[in-house]
């Protein structure tokens, strides 16, 4: 519907180049017509990109038994074991719409080059595994977040502070925690948990024994939720043992705050770039999209995560009591977090990936490098390009 009306836009705006996110495959003759590249935009990691690759190629799931057992993601340096219930269900079953799925994949083996907001020293293997699946040049250019605090990283976070109220109350209890001992929980803007999940969620948590801060989207009209997660809250407050943010926090703020310890994330690409950049090691919880892929970086490659347990790649909607993740399971993730000695080397090495996220920017990093390089190739594509017309005219 809209590839009439962008490709008027092309023809007035004469790009010397197009970066188009996945969702257009389309662009790819769109920028062919003009003569000039198309680059893809995955918004994803590198890792979760491949797996895509090598599991349309090779569909090792298809050989199982059971769609609870485990296949090996061929091709990958390391080994990254799953299940089918993992996989997006458009890899999982064929059905009409993984044609469309396919097509925008396949439209990246056809572009000029890949943008990747991901950097060096978190996916380097990666970064050739991805020349080697898909057989374009890519770079890598972020965190893309981190760009934003670059200059004055403490004057950023005044401005945050600045928006918000006169010290909040969330504010003033985190600042009476000790260092590395709250646990952040936010599932991101589009997950949603039944109610039986959340009540599952509130005991881990609660019988993990270690205070949390926790970030919830309030449901309208469902009343049964409001009123358990009214009373966990009034529970919370008196015992101080946690806090509930409604519909909307100040992440970056509140994950670089020094009290914070780990993160219950569903494994968005932001969430966990975000997550990392500010040093903290994760507990997994992935939901849909390529999440489980994401959840296989932080556990396997990167050793900064915790699993709780997810076993079925479902968007929430369609999510129901058979898909719950315990109240056990999750208790014993954050206990491992926080208080085994395999969380305290999760964190040392989280820390180190922050440190990095920083540098990688700065002038002479590897992100840095990368995006100067880019503009530099697409002007030198463009002189080469007018170059060739005036000899041509000649």
């Amino acid at each position: 519907m809209l590839k009439g009306h962008i490709e008027l836009l092309f023809q007035d705006l004469h790009p010397d180049c197009i970066v188009s996110d996945m969702c257009y495959p389309w662009t790819v003759e769109s920028a062919a017509e003009l003569g000039i590249p198309r680059i893809f935009f995955y918004s994803s990691s590198y890792l979760a990109d491949c797996a895509t690759h090598s599991i349309m190629r090779h569909r090792p799931h298809e050989r199982l038994v059971s769609d609870t057992d485990k296949f090996t993601i061929p091709d990958f340096p390391h080994r990254i074991e799953m299940t089918p219930l993992q996989l997006a269900n458009w890899q999982r079953v064929r059905e009409q719409v993984s044609y469309y799925f396919e097509e925008m994949f396949e439209s990246e083996r056809r572009s000029y080059g890949a943008l990747y907001n991901s950097f060096h020293e978190l996916e380097s293997e990666y970064e050739q595994l991805h020349e080697r699946i898909v057989g374009i040049k890519s770079w890598s250019i972020g965190p893309v977040s981190a760009w934003a605090n670059k200059d004055d990283g403490q004057k950023i976070n005044k401005e945050h502070k600045d928006e918000l109220p006169k010290e909040p109350e969330w504010l003033t209890w985190l600042n009476t925690e000790q260092n590395d001992s709250v646990i952040y929980v936010n599932f991101g803007s589009l997950t949603r948990l039944h109610h039986a999940q959340l009540v599952e969620l509130a005991h881990g948590l609660e019988n993990s024994g270690h205070t949390f801060i926790w970030v919830i989207r309030k449901k309208d009209g469902n009343e049964k939720d409001n009123s358990f997660l009214q009373e966990f809250e009034d529970k919370m407050k008196e015992s101080k043992k946690g806090f509930i943010i409604w519909n909307w926090a100040p992440q970056k703020l509140i994950l670089n705050h020094p009290a914070i310890g780990g993160i219950v994330s569903h494994c968005g690409w932001n969430s966990l770039l975000e997550s990392l950049s500010a040093g903290l090691p994760v507990i997994t919880w992935p939901m849909f999209a390529e999440q489980f892929y994401n959840e296989r970086l932080v556990v396997d490659v990167l050793k900064v995560g915790v699993p709780v347990g997810a076993k079925e790649n479902k968007f929430w909607a369609f999510s129901d009591k058979d898909d719950m993740v315990g109240r056990k399971e999750i208790a014993e993730a954050v206990l491992q977090l926080l208080e085994k000695e395999e969380g305290r080397e999760m964190r040392m090495r989280a820390r180190k990936l922050s440190g990095a996220s920083k540098k990688t920017i700065e002038k002479g990093g590897h992100s840095y490098n990368n995006l100067i390089q880019l503009i530099d190739e697409l002007k030198s594509l463009k002189i080469s390009k007018a170059t060739e017309k005036t000899n041509i005219n000649i």
